[in-house]
């Protein structure tokens, strides 16, 4: 390929280093690359490897540099026979862009860009700024920005590194050019505590600058042999000189020494103990072995360890919503680092090369790049067959509403998908699009963008109406309405459609009871979890489609493979506990919540165990779990915070018993072989006891719900507690019919290929 690196400039600076080692590593794999950009100290590196520059004056916003950019980049493309244009910035992206709308009738190149952080959107900017026909993005958060702001389709945005050649930060080989007088041999001789800081200084990006001349002065109070080394170049550059004089001048010595833009960092780096900065700049320090401080203008996380890998890389190390730099925390934080022991530097040291050379190579990027590049040059040929049909699955369903057992029901049921299809393309409805793709690693779109919507089922061969109980108005009309109107979209669009391990009804209203049997009627293939969602299909008079009994997703839930945690240990629970579940009913509130607080304190007092309430509909559980715990007179406090599934199950499987008004929280105790009272507020937990608890005794009926009755099913819980229900060869057999959904639902997009 031949491709087109544009940028603004190429001086000193992280995005244009990200694009010297690009261009490097795809030449290197047999690529022809050429950068245009306004030129800068860069440039000398880029015809050492003969790659070819030209000077474009993309750096600026007035109209004459964009007319004479748009004229140079256009000749370029001619001249050189340019397959992919890459742009780095939104002013080369904006040019760029011009020229694939309006000059590129005959598709001679595709157009990409790389996007290396955030930017204020203006009305004007979010409507001129072109993010090409993919997008690069160095960090999740800003992969969520392109989508908030910019509208950016996810399917468009490909996550990628600063890539850090590791080779070239192993060594301490020095520039000849470097001074003397700051050689290494000097630093170990006088015992020097060097601090480097690399930035651009600029009034938007010298704000780490001056916190460090700030606390220059108590640093050196407490640091013997303190020298500080600030490199880089800007606008704020003279502001700085002047503060940096006036404390040397102040201690009649060189505490700071502001050296200006510089190429050869490898040296500088050499030459300190501690890094101070962020993002790429931070990145190469760590390739080299230094400890590093993570502080940047956008905010600060401080000291770099194991504990902040997630959060260093959620925004390339740029330390975005990290809160603000404090001079106290931030001065201890340097003294800190500076005495920290040899064996915890050396360690610091094999952790932070590990780190980079894992995640962070140029390999990676380059590859990232080459990946997007032939995805873009694909679709072109792809676009002449768009009624294809590109999507495996679309899943439907109560998905983004922090209710656990949905949620873990998506999980099962992607699981399951992916370990009978590993390569199977999955989309999923969502309320909280962004936050579904993030913990479930598949696309997804917001449930009530009915364009998007039409535009998917499209190019969907499978609706997947998935999981929990969707066909009910027992919840509301207007609930059952819309999972009816997005299956009779499908098929409309000629999609497949399987209800996946359903629970149906209760439906009462007669026209809801009609309609349902229309759209169920025309429905591929319905599976239910349970025999009284069975009877209310045939209530339903629905027997066209093929209909089977199966199970609830979750029994094919692989709890072992999930992170193990000591959840006791990190919440101090230090006496025996139970788990309860509770639902903020309003019309049964009062009775609900007086009868579980007198039993909450008959439990403690006769049996000496605490109670620990759990969210598992977080938004609409946890008001009413707060005032158990405040009202009640338990050991345990304070735990009243969003579980994930894993914790529950830990927590679960460590309890006396469960009392669950949640279907979720029984099926967890169940499936881990726990004793369990149900309060029944709904068909579907009555369904669950009959179905998989005959004569099941502990449970009772939420419209009867009293002290009494909860006090009679926890005697009979203790008393039977050491011959404990053996559930496993029922779990085995349920699991098989878990998997048979899966299985049904594969064949049937192998059919549709087929066909």
């Amino acid at each position: 390929m031949r491709i087109l690196m544009a940028l603004m400039n190429f001086d000193v600076g992280g995005a244009e280093t990200h694009v010297l080692e690009l261009s490097k590593s795809l030449k290197e794999c047999g690529n022809e690359v050429f950068v245009a950009s306004n030129g800068g100290a860069y440039v000398k590196f880029l015809e050492k490897n003969d790659i070819k520059h030209f000077k474009v004056p993309m750096h600026s916003k007035k109209l004459f540099n964009i007319l004479k950019s748009l004229f140079k980049i256009k000749e370029i493309i001619e001249k050189e026979n340019i397959n992919i244009i890459h742009a780095h910035a939104r002013i080369p992206a904006f040019l760029c862009g011009i020229l694939f709308r309006f000059f590129n009738k005959t598709n001679k190149f595709n157009f990409v860009t790389t996007i290396h952080g955030c930017f204020k959107c203006g009305f004007l900017t979010k409507r001129f700024t072109n993010w090409g026909e993919k997008t690069l993005a160095v960090s999740e958060d800003l992969k969520m920005y392109l989508v908030k702001n910019y509208k950016i389709q996810e399917k468009n945005i490909k996550l990628t590194v600063n890539g850090i050649n590791a080779k070239k930060f192993s060594g301490v080989e020095e520039d000849s050019s470097f001074c003397r007088n700051s050689s290494i041999d000097d630093l170990v001789t006088n015992n020097i505590q060097n601090i480097l800081h690399v930035s651009r200084l600029t009034f938007k990006t010298d704000l780490v600058a001056n916190k460090i001349i700030e606390v220059a002065e108590e640093l050196s109070l407490k640091i013997k042999n303190l020298e500080i080394t600030i490199v880089g170049n800007g606008n704020a550059f003279k502001s700085i000189q002047k503060k940096v004089k006036k404390i040397n001048l102040k201690h009649k010595k060189e505490i700071i020494k502001l050296v200006g833009n510089q190429t050869n960092i490898k040296n500088f780096l050499s030459r300190s103990k501690i890094f101070i900065g962020v993002s790429r700049a931070a990145l190469e320090a760590m390739s080299f072995g230094k400890p590093v401080i993570l502080a940047g203008q956008e905010g600060y996380l401080g000291i770099f360890n194991k504990s902040k890998i997630k959060v260093a890389a959620f925004s390339n190390f740029c330390c975005r919503k990290c809160g603000q730099i404090e001079n106290k925390i931030f001065a201890n934080d340097i003294f800190k680092l500076i005495n920290l022991e040899e064996k915890k530097i050396r360690e610091m040291e094999i952790f932070n090369k590990r780190i980079v050379n894992l995640n962070y190579s140029v390999k990676k990027m380059r590859n990232d790049a080459l990946e997007v590049y032939k995805e873009v040059v694909k679709n072109d040929n792809l676009s002449k067959n768009r009624g294809r049909k590109d999507n495996d699955v679309l899943i439907s369903g109560y998905y983004g509403y922090r209710n656990n057992g949905d949620e873990s029901i998506l999980e099962a049921i992607i699981n399951d998908l992916k370990e009978l299809k590993p390569d199977i393309k999955i989309v999923v409805l969502s309320s909280k699009p962004l936050k579904t793709s993030l913990i479930c690693g598949v696309k997804s779109v917001n449930r009530f963008s009915l364009l998007k919507i039409f535009k998917i089922l499209n190019r969907t061969k499978l609706l997947i109406s998935g999981g929990g109980c969707l066909i009910q108005d027992e919840t509301s009309t207007r609930s059952l309405l819309y999972y009816l109107l997005i299956i009779k979209i499908a098929q409309i669009k000629k999609a497949k459609v399987m209800l996946y391990a359903n629970g149906i009804g209760p439906i009462k209203n007669e026209k809801n009871k009609i309609i349902t049997k229309k759209i169920l009627n025309q429905c591929d293939v319905i599976t239910v979890r349970d025999p009284i969602s069975q009877d209310e299909i045939k209530n339903l008079s629905i027997d066209k489609p093929k209909i089977l009994l199966t199970a609830d997703p979750i029994f094919s839930f692989s709890f072992c493979q999930k992170k193990e945690v000591n959840i006791l240990k990190n919440l101090n629970i230090k006496i025996p506990y139970f788990i309860i579940t509770v639902r903020d009913l309003k019309f049964e509130k009062d009775n609900l919540l007086k009868a579980v607080l007198k039993f909450c304190d008959y439990v403690l007092e006769k049996y000496k165990i605490g109670v620990i309430p759990i969210s598992m509909h977080y938004e609409q559980d946890v008001k009413i779990s707060k005032k158990i715990l405040k009202n009640v007179n338990s050991k345990i406090r304070n735990i009243s915070r969003e579980f994930k599934t894993y914790e529950i199950i830990q927590l679960i499987k460590n309890s006396e018993f469960v009392v669950g008004m949640r279907l979720h929280s029984i099926m967890y105790a169940y499936l881990v072989n726990v004793p369990f009272i149900g309060i029944i507020c709904n068909e579907k937990i009555r369904s669950f006891i009959i179905s998989n608890c005959k004569n099941y005794k502990n449970s009772c009926e939420m419209k009867n719900i009293s002290f009494e009755k909860l006090k009679n099913c926890v005697e009979s819980v203790m008393k039977d507690k050491k011959e404990k229900n053996n559930n496993f060869e029922n779990i085995i057999i349920q699991k098989e019919k878990s998997k048979l959904n899966a299985k049904i639902a594969v064949e049937m997009i192998e059919k549709y290929n087929d066909s």
